[in-house]
């Protein structure tokens, strides 16, 4: 059997299936962000798990359903949790990060971050380092780290 597609006609595409031979096996993981945001999001991750869609999720620290999440996570042992570390979102969990802040004291959007060049990369560790002391007091093993702006941050703070 080949792999790859064929075409019967140009409207229609079947998938001939790869040979299951360990070079050819291939497994997809499914990670749902932003578990901790609101409940609403933390319950459709849970039903998304429960259903065999979901594998992992990343829970955002500090935000208004951490805690409903952290519960959620617990009744669902085999749900692998990681963080969704975020510098433009809530409000920062850490002191004297007014770099990363608006003037009402909460993180900057994705706009407002894209365009701070002032931002100071020790108040970016420090957040960053906060989040994930924080996320690994609540006592859930860590499986992965991911974030919405850690590509970004990564560029922004490589030098030039």
């Amino acid at each position: 059997m080949t792999s790859g597609f064929s075409h019967e006609n140009s409207r229609r595409m079947i998938i001939q299936p790869r040979p299951r031979t360990p070079e050819f096996i291939m497994q997809l993981i499914v990670n749902a962000d932003d578990f901790g945001l609101t409940r609403g999001v933390n319950l459709g991750i849970i039903e998304a798990f429960q259903q065999g869609i979901v594998r992992s999720t990343t829970l955002m620290v500090g935000m208004a359903a951490q805690n409903h999440a952290v519960a959620l996570a617990r009744e669902n042992p085999g749900l692998k949790v990681g963080i969704h570390l975020r510098l433009t979102a809530g409000k920062p969990m850490a002191d004297k990060v007014t770099s990363l802040q608006t003037s009402d004291g909460t993180m900057q959007d994705l706009r407002q971050f894209m365009a701070n060049s002032s931002m100071c990369p020790q108040e970016i560790e420090k957040e960053l380092r906060t989040q994930i002391e924080h996320f690994l007091s609540l006592g859930l093993p860590l499986s992965h780290i991911d974030g919405t702006t850690i590509a970004t941050i990564i560029h922004w703070l490589r030098p030039s």
